[in-house]
């Protein structure tokens, strides 16, 4: 939602203004916060660290700092950095859900392994012993 606000030409701190009022979460208002130290004149550095967020919240803006940084230093456009990064994030999201669904399958399979090997031996081994065994 950045690039868009930035696409349509809003510059960083009103385009962090904006989707971060909309978006109505913490992550939100902590963008909402660095937006107006932005617009006061505080340093970049100095208007990340107004914020103090903690886990996922701390990563994603994180994240955002480090994508807008050198648009707002360079004045070079932030869209393709943005681009790379939410590529590198589907990246890496593909990756866990595959890791995930990976050990799914070994989780899945020990249980169903369990049941049905005694299954296969009351039904399928004795029997044949015992006819082996009688006959």
């Amino acid at each position: 939602m950045i690039a868009v606000a930035v696409r349509q030409g809003s510059s960083i701190p009103r385009a962090l203004q904006i989707i971060g009022a909309v978006s109505g979460t913490r992550l939100g208002d902590d963008m909402v916060h660095v937006a107006s130290a932005l617009n006061r004149g505080v340093e970049w550095n100095s208007a990340w660290s107004v914020v103090s967020p903690r886990g996922r919240q701390a990563e994603n803006l994180e994240v955002l700092r480090n994508t807008l940084e050198p648009s707002w230093r360079h004045g070079v456009s932030p869209l393709l950095r943005i681009a790379a990064q939410v590529e590198q994030i589907d990246r890496d999201e593909r990756q866990y859900i595959e890791r995930e669904a990976a050990g799914l399958s070994v989780r899945l399979l020990m249980p169903m392994g369990l049941c049905f090997l005694p299954a296969f031996i009351l039904i399928g081994v004795v029997p044949s012993i015992a006819a082996f065994a009688g006959g």
